[in-house]
């Protein structure tokens, strides 16, 4: 019996570790962009004023429906939309459900020539039905009427990054009826700065640094023997 019950608990334990690691899977999988991100890059180690284009368009965005999962955001034109020059009207393509979408865009500052500290952003969008919120690494200025026809802008704002590809712009819609989508003209302007690698440690530094140690140690007793 006690074997039996082994047995069935040990196969038990091992289901349960399956479950758990898909479940983290799922939730990475997730989390994760589904879309390929904006890489930032320096020509050089001192360039200046470098862009990177990070305007809507279909199949670069992803778009999240109020409670929903993300998925890739499709360039769904209209004439009466296309108005924001160098952007492509994205969206769901369909009638969605009211409430606030969200639509982003995912951007790799990992090169270490990238001064973090120079970002600036510049961006000009409509929205239907309206815009409610925008950030990049930080909140950004946004006209929360800007309903069709009503556009918002911003110039030279500051952007914050981290230094790896966890990084998101963001646009946040809301929808009250019909499909949902945004049009954003967006530019991201930064210097750059050479990284002057670490002085390599000498092969015989920790010899040294044992050397010192004992020395160290051997005037401490001489010390204490004069003492005494």
């Amino acid at each position: 019996m006690t074997y039996r019950f082994s047995i069935c608990h040990s196969r038990w334990s091992a289901w349960r570790r399956t479950g758990v690691l898909a479940a983290m899977a799922l939730v990475h999988s997730i989390a994760m962009a589904q879309v390929a991100p904006v890489t930032l890059a320096c020509p050089t180690p001192t360039s200046t004023g470098v862009t990177a284009d990070l305007s809507t368009a279909g199949g670069v965005w992803e778009i999240q429906p109020p409670g929903g999962a993300w998925s890739s955001a499709a360039a769904t034109g209209n004439p009466a939309w296309d108005t924001v020059a160098g952007a492509t009207w994205i969206g769901n393509g369909a009638s969605g459900v009211n409430g606030n979408y969200t639509f982003r865009r995912q951007i790799d500052a990992s090169d270490p020539n990238v001064d973090l500290a120079s970002l600036r952003v510049t961006y000009s969008y409509l929205a239907d039905n309206r815009m409610e919120s925008a950030a990049l690494g930080a909140a950004l200025p946004v006209t929360p009427v800007g309903f069709v026809g009503q556009p918002g802008s911003a110039t030279n704002q500051t952007a914050t990054l981290t230094p790896d590809a966890n990084n998101f712009l963001t646009f946040v819609a809301y929808n009250s009826e019909g499909p949902v989508g945004i049009a954003a003209n967006v530019t991201l302007t930064f210097d750059c700065r050479a990284v002057v690698p670490p002085a390599p440690v000498p092969v015989n530094a920790p010899w040294a640094l044992g050397g010192l140690g004992s020395l160290m140690v051997l005037a401490a007793a001489l010390r204490r023997r004069r003492r005494a």
